[in-house]
């Protein structure tokens, strides 16, 4: 059931102009589509549409009176009188050609409002996604940035324990080495000593040999002396009347 011009205003259709008009205002500011708490709403424009035109019927007496004449409210009984209803004859139609043109370029005007709402609204929410996208990008870019600082953190911890283990296999190589040239060293020094006692074990054992060849020698030279002067003595026992007159330096 469509709603009467009184209830679209919220008032009583016995109301007084003052009641009407301030019912009018509040609901006028209530429902302006300037308002930023009505932007992009079509029915807040639709109600303030209709706010207008009640009141521009029940603000004009006139009017109101032809109103309550076709539209009576229950309970109230409207007594025609021979003034109005001569005035009601004589009275132009509503719809005229100005009437026609202001409702034209009322509803051009509230098309262009609701077009450009519509408009705000879009620039508006392109605007936030703009603005959360450029948010995004900067949460993407600050992670990206957060995780190549992560990234070259770890590269360079695995640099320096590459360089500490590099290091530390270069320092057992040289102590290897440097163990294994001692090694050799000694094992040189005591293969040149080794060589050095068995040199002076063999010349020890041919000065011993020496010495025994020279002992056996003089050993026999000796026993063959002494058998010669055996024999000389035998052979001067047996001569007769001969004597041998010892060589003291053979008894040494």
């Amino acid at each position: 059931m469509a709603k009467s011009l009184y209830e679209i205003l919220e008032v009583n259709p016995k109301a007084s102009k003052e009641a009407i008009d301030a019912a009018y205002s509040r609901l006028a500011e209530k429902f302006n589509p300037e308002a930023a708490e009505n932007r992009g709403k079509s029915d807040a424009v639709l109600q303030y549409k209709a706010v207008r035109e009640a009141y521009g019927i029940l603000g004009n007496p006139d009017r109101r009176l032809n109103y309550d004449r076709t539209h009576p409210a229950p309970g109230v009984v409207v007594r025609p009188s021979y003034s109005y209803a001569s005035d009601l004859d004589r009275a132009p139609p509503f719809w005229n050609l100005q009437r026609a043109l202001v409702a034209i370029v009322v509803v051009i005007a509230a098309g262009l409002l609701y077009f450009r709402i519509e408009h705000d609204r879009e620039a508006a929410a392109l605007e936030r996604a703009r603005i959360a996208a450029e948010k995004k990008l900067a949460q993407d870019q600050l992670a990206a940035e957060q995780e190549k600082a992560a990234q070259d953190f770890i590269e360079r911890r695995a640099q320096q324990a590459r360089a500490a283990q590099e290091q530390y296999e270069l320092r057992r190589f040289t102590q290897e080495v440097n163990r294994n040239e001692r090694e050799r060293e000694y094992a040189q020094a005591a293969a040149t000593r080794r060589e050095e006692y068995e040199k002076r074990m063999d010349e020890q054992r041919q000065q011993a040999q020496e010495r025994a060849a020279a002992a056996r020698a003089k050993a026999e030279v000796a026993e063959l002396e002494r058998k010669m002067r055996q024999r000389e003595m035998e052979d001067r026992y047996r001569r007769p009347n001969v004597y041998v007159i010892p060589d003291p330096r053979q008894q040494q």
